[in-house]
């Protein structure tokens, strides 16, 4: 278990400290500590996971998920599009991931209090950073006080637990989260915004280019 005591009060960050891969890596840490194989294996899952995401890497994301069936539930006081539509199977779950690279929406940083790993599942306790155009927030969030031309960082403190397959690939994602709305958003200026949201989609292989060396086990 990885624990980091922390107050469970979500806050914005300084755009300096922004760093997508971060989860990647904490896991990628975290995995020093694990010696049971199944646990292993989950856990490589939801690093990869982790780091395709975050760089935009569709085709990566997606080789980290079952094709066999797929559980997403956003458990929140908050009803809007994004937690009323969740997917419900791999075939749903393809553009799901498509639209949230295509709507520029993949972009975060998650910073990881507690990480606890289990034999089918994987609970984080997280500070999640994700930088959105205002016009999300205002069409997918309901956050109509939010500018539509606008770019925000919205933050939440998030509760997520991770569902595995037999085979030990993605399965599902349960997120627990507060309110969602205009105090959970703070809008950027030009030179706040990290230079990611600005740029195309990059590849798994990129992050590995740039850090040449990394330790980085596949099992």
């Amino acid at each position: 278990m990885h624990d980091l005591a922390d107050t469970h009060i979500a806050a914005p960050i300084d755009m300096a400290k922004f760093e997508p891969t971060r989860a990647a890596r904490v896991a990628n840490e975290h995995l020093k500590t694990i010696t049971d194989p199944r646990r292993r294996k989950l856990l490589i899952n939801f690093r990869d996971h982790a780091l395709a995401e975050c760089m935009g890497d569709y085709d990566a994301l997606m080789a980290t998920c079952s094709q066999k069936r797929q559980s997403y539930v956003v458990h929140s006081p908050t009803s809007n599009e994004f937690s009323q539509h969740q997917p419900q199977s791999y075939e749903e779950l393809l553009p799901h991931y498509k639209a949230l690279i295509d709507l520029n929406m993949y972009v975060i940083h998650t910073e990881i209090k507690k990480l606890t790993v289990g034999d089918d599942e994987l609970f984080i306790d997280v500070s999640h950073h994700q930088i959105i155009p205002g016009e999300m927030a205002v069409n997918v969030y309901s956050i109509p006080e939010a500018d539509p031309n606008a770019v925000y960082e919205m933050y939440a403190r998030l509760w997520v637990v991770f569902i595995f397959d037999e085979d030990g690939m993605g399965a599902g994602e349960h997120a627990y989260s507060g309110v969602t709305s205009i105090d959970n958003l703070r809008r950027l200026e030009d030179h706040e915004i990290p230079a990611q949201y600005k740029s195309s989609p990059a590849k798994v292989a990129d992050f590995f280019a740039a850090n040449p060396g990394i330790e980085w086990p596949s099992e």
